[in-house]
């Protein structure tokens, strides 16, 4: 039952990842606010940024992590 959850968490991990790497090369999401910062030099917005995504993706594998648990 909790199969579809855990496979949604770790679709929405892997969009997280793939928006911040598709938005570098100008394609948007994350990675094109990534982009603009490191363009301006805004070094406190590249750390936010980069905080944020860290932080959403451990976030996903320790939810991921806790209901591969209660599953087994």
């Amino acid at each position: 039952m909790l199969r579809p959850v855990g496979l949604g968490i770790c679709q929405l991990d892997s969009n997280l990842r793939a928006s911040a790497v598709v938005g570098i090369v100008g394609a948007g999401g994350l990675g094109m606010i990534l982009q603009g910062a490191i363009d301006t030099f805004n070094w406190p917005e590249v750390s936010m940024v980069l905080l944020t995504i860290l932080a959403l993706v451990v976030f996903g594998e320790g939810v991921s992590s806790y209901l591969r648990k209660k599953i087994l």
